[in-house]
């Protein structure tokens, strides 16, 4: 736990002064600096600095932990709708983030006593997948080539992390790894949001990450489809009921890949590959602009 917490500490407090040093650059610098917005950079030092204080509680117990806890909600809520334009992007996120500050607020007021609601740990789940869903159709339908670049880093590492809980549960369940060993790896993993979200804002151009996004958002979706039969089917009764689960489990796996092979491409490349498309849709866009400047674009 000391090596995975030390990795926490390395990576999240030189990325805090960074995206400080480019809050406070702002008012000094050219307009093209001021190009990232301010609200996802405080945002996002909220975020990676309640989480790197996290990391250094094992148990999560202590009411700094659980002020930090609630800071990383309140952070996360606000950059999943506000980034990396700055502003709320469908206008509905707004809706979503208020709902979530109001639960987490009277939560943090009653002394944390709503963690004890058996809905708690559902509400967390639901209001990230919301949020998650509204940065894909802003991908997909208004984003320009820079914010396509930005969202991808926080879509890679949002569904890494979520990948790698999954492989980790699936180790756990079947008794590969002891309940309890995956802990470390689970202070680290939660360190990836936060680096997609820093690379987005200061580096988006820093690597192509494409087809690293494309193969996430498959073995990804994937291991979701067939730990999901799993979880359905896993406990019917007797030989023919285990013969039908093994059958809808494979049919899942077999079904799934096929599907997020295509889901993967679709979401990172848009339409199927096609070169003379690609071709007169380039030729559409040079003519669309007159001026020489656009066209690198």
């Amino acid at each position: 736990m000391l090596t995975a917490q030390i990795i926490v500490q390395v990576v999240s407090w030189p990325l805090v002064g960074l995206l400080c040093w480019t809050v406070l650059r702002r008012r000094r610098t050219t307009a093209a600096a001021r190009d990232v917005p301010a609200v996802p950079v405080i945002a996002t030092v909220v975020v990676v600095g309640a989480n790197a204080i996290l990391a250094l509680d094992a148990t999560g117990e202590t009411t700094v932990s659980r002020v930090c806890a609630t800071l990383m909600g309140w952070g996360t809520a606000l950059l999943l709708a506000t980034y990396p334009t700055g502003g709320p992007v469908p206008r509905w996120t707004i809706g979503v983030v208020a709902l979530v500050y109001v639960v987490e607020t009277a939560n943090l007021m009653t002394g944390f006593g709503l963690e004890a609601q058996p809905w708690w740990p559902w509400h967390h789940f639901a209001w990230v997948l919301q949020l998650l869903f509204a940065q894909l159709l802003r991908y997909r339908l208004r984003s320009d080539a820079r914010q396509r670049q930005q969202v991808r880093w926080v879509l890679a590492t949002y569904l890494s992390m979520m990948a790698a809980f999954m492989v980790m549960l699936f180790a756990e369940t079947g008794g590969l790894i002891r309940v309890g060993h995956t802990s470390p790896i689970a202070v680290v993993l939660l360190v990836l949001p936060g680096l997609g979200f820093s690379f987005g804002l200061l580096a988006p151009g820093s690597a192509n990450v494409d087809r690293a996004l494309r193969w996430i958002v498959t073995v990804g979706g994937w291991l979701f489809i067939v730990s999901g039969t799993i979880a359905a089917t896993g406990g019917w009764p007797g030989e023919r009921g285990r013969w039908a689960s093994a059958a809808l489990i494979a049919l899942a796996a077999l079904a799934g890949w096929m599907v997020m092979t295509w889901l993967g491409r679709r979401i990172v490349y848009g339409a199927r590959p096609d070169t003379l498309r690609v071709l007169d849709d380039l030729d559409e866009l040079l003519a669309a602009h007159h001026d020489a400047t656009a066209v690198p674009e």
